[in-house]
């Protein structure tokens, strides 16, 4: 395997994920998958997440995934079932009311 070819995919991947959270987490509050879901993020008062809170939650799906998954198994013994990332950010996610339901 071409070693340039390699870094170059590497970048390439590095930089859709990049775009993806800049774009989605960031800019959009949620991601495609959520909106597909149906699915919003919210913060503790109901209301859509600030700036800041939605850059918060962006690292902190970082953090939890690079721990391993730790931060999204922490859900699963979280009284509230929310994850690091929803701790950090003070948000959560819940059912967007002006979504259209999937049958």
């Amino acid at each position: 395997v071409n070693q340039r070819a390699a870094a170059g995919l590497g970048l390439a991947v590095l930089s859709l994920i990049a775009f993806y959270f800049f774009a989605y987490v960031f800019y959009g509050s949620e991601t495609p998958g959520l909106q597909w879901m149906g699915l919003c993020v919210r913060d503790y008062e109901g209301r859509p997440p600030q700036a800041g809170q939605r850059l918060v939650r962006a690292v902190g799906v970082l953090l939890s995934a690079a721990a391993l998954g730790l931060g999204y198994l922490w859900a699963l013994a979280d009284e509230e079932g929310l994850t690091w990332h929803d701790r950090m950010s003070k948000t959560f996610i819940t059912r967007d009311p002006n979504a259209r339901r999937r049958a």
